[in-house]
């Protein structure tokens, strides 16, 4: 069986820095983030228990 990606929702969020980012242009104050969610066919998300951590390395679940 497949997995099917059935629907992708997108928010974008500025997380304000610890330190602001000084450059030659202009100062950075804020770091502009994309979150993004996968639904899929099998309801699944990377953070499943059932699924095991090893498979989705780096995520932190």
């Amino acid at each position: 069986m497949q997995t099917v990606v059935e629907s992708v929702e997108a928010t974008l969020v500025l997380v304000p820095m610890r330190r602001t980012l000084g450059t030659s242009v202009a100062s950075v104050a804020n770091a502009p983030l994309l979150l993004i969610d996968l639904r899929t066919s099998d309801r699944r998300r990377p953070c499943d228990p059932a699924r095991p951590a090893r498979q989705w390395p780096g995520l932190g679940c």
